[in-house]
């Protein structure tokens, strides 16, 4: 929605396309606003669903001093099969490969690729920001 009750949950929405979503809500310090530990940062992975209710943005016990309006970046990603497997699903996985170029090491996951260690793998977003008064 164009208006946000930031000490209220937002529900977002977005049309369907791999199935494979990461949704998030920064805070934005553009405005310069310093020393905010009331705000909230979230991120979520959605696994076949195209809805998401973030969590309030503002905790309501803790004023906020000196701030009167807070911007937030909404963000929605679309990721293929292989960008989830290999970065979010276990990015583990990953983690004892050593790159040729630097010696020896194990063999490190393949997603989307033939004959070598790595990924295949794409992913697309869109984002938008809001200025939200407290």
């Amino acid at each position: 929605p164009d208006s946000l009750a930031i000490r209220d949950p937002i529900p977002m929405r977005w049309q369907r396309s791999t199935g494979f979503y990461i949704v998030s809500a920064q805070f934005n310090s553009d405005l310069g606003i310093e020393g905010v530990y009331c705000v909230a940062n979230q991120s979520v992975t959605v696994l076949g669903d195209t809805t998401w209710t973030l969590d309030a943005l503002v905790v309501d016990s803790c004023p906020v001093p000196g701030a009167g309006e807070l911007a937030y970046d909404f963000m929605v990603a679309a990721i293929d099969s292989n960008y989830y497997n290999y970065f979010v699903r276990d990015p583990s996985e990953q983690g004892g490969f050593t790159f040729f170029l630097l010696g020896a090491g194990v063999a490190g996951a393949a997603h989307g690729i033939e004959g070598g260690p790595g990924v295949f793998g794409s992913y697309r977003f869109d984002s938008i920001t809001r200025l939200n008064a407290l």
